[in-house]
């Protein structure tokens, strides 16, 4: 049996011992950072996605609140495009574009339900007589204002716990029915 003497001993303690611990911790901060970075991205890319979230419902609320004879549905429809298209951007990929194709269909149908609620308001007589009028008014609106009111809805429900690729496809359906129905009306 070969025993360390003492200058073997003194080297390993005064060398390899301090070497390896610094060995050791370098690669524990290397890890550290690296994990840091990772979190740091997710972090970011989660901003960028509730920013254009919160983007889109502001737009959805705007048209599910827009009184027709006094707004113009122009601007909210660019800022909803604008922020469905960051809101795809954002988003993780996946394999196939079913996100963008379900925005894209809102999008056609809430422009079809706007031109749908203009329609009917045209046929309101310009000067409001009593109660009835109104209602008229604010039932011309109903098109675009429900159609902005359930795609928040889904929206949010989306953003809340995700979607398959078949409620997917069941969203981008109901979005084009809404538009086959509007242009039909």
């Amino acid at each position: 049996m070969v025993l360390m003497n003492d200058a073997t001993m003194d080297i390993v303690t005064g060398i390899a011992v301090p070497a390896a611990s610094i060995l050791i911790s370098t690669w524990v901060a290397i890890r550290l950072a690296r994990s840091e970075r990772k979190a740091a991205a997710a972090a970011r890319v989660e901003e960028r996605i509730d920013a254009a979230f919160a983007r889109a419902l502001t737009a959805l609320a705007t048209l599910n609140t827009i009184n027709l004879r006094a707004e113009s549905i122009a601007k909210p429809m660019r800022e909803l495009r604008v922020a469905l298209t960051l809101l795809d951007a954002a988003t993780p990929p996946a394999d196939n574009d079913l996100l963008a194709e379900w925005f894209e269909a809102e999008r056609l149908a809430g422009t079809a339900q706007g031109e749908e609620s203009r329609r009917l308001l045209d046929l309101v007589p310009q000067h409001l007589q009593p109660d009835a009028d109104v209602e008229k008014v604010v039932a011309a609106g109903a098109p675009v204002n429900t159609w902005a009111r359930d795609f928040a809805n889904n929206l949010r429900l989306w953003r809340r716990r995700g979607a398959s690729d078949a409620e997917l496809r069941s969203l981008i359906d109901s979005a084009k029915a809404r538009l086959t129905g509007a242009s039909s009306a």
